[in-house]
């Protein structure tokens, strides 16, 4: 009985992943906290990276769902879902191995809703990568590998 139990266990779950990249949908990805919350969750910030606001608004215009950041030294890349640049050094050459922090753009877009500063952050937490705009924060982020569009 044992071994059936386990048998179905291990099929729920090997269809239930197949289906996930099948799709190729990761859903909504991303969370937003007030930057209070955020650093009782998260830790403090290590480091910072700020972009123009403005401009990263108009480097997401022509991202289809999905924004992904990385932090490079003291420059902040922006990527589609395909790694293609929208943003950051163009000459920066990702590796398939770097790990970039993917969010929904249509949760980017709701953050960067919420204020009309001038610059937004980008943070490296402990353990965590974020995205502070205002008073609120964004993660809950996806890393990408293993988890890409």
């Amino acid at each position: 009985m044992k071994k059936v139990v386990y048998t179905i266990f291990v099929l729920f779950c090997f269809m239930l992943t197949s289906n996930l990249f099948a799709q190729k949908e990761l859903g909504k990805v991303g969370e937003i906290f007030t930057k209070e919350e955020a650093n009782k969750l998260f830790g403090k910030v290590n480091s910072v990276v700020k972009i123009k606001v403005d401009e990263l608004k108009k480097a997401i215009q022509s991202v289809d769902k999905y924004v992904m950041f990385k932090m490079a030294g003291d420059n902040a890349l922006v990527t589609d879902s395909k790694r293609n640049i929208k943003m950051g050094p163009q000459n920066y050459r990702l590796a398939a191995g770097d790990v970039m922090h993917l969010y929904s753009k249509s949760v980017l877009e709701e953050l960067l809703s919420k204020s009309s500063e001038e610059y937004v952050s980008l943070e490296m937490r402990d353990e965590v990568f974020t995205v502070t705009y205002g008073t609120v924060t964004l993660e809950r982020s996806v890393h990408c590998p293993p988890f890409c569009d």
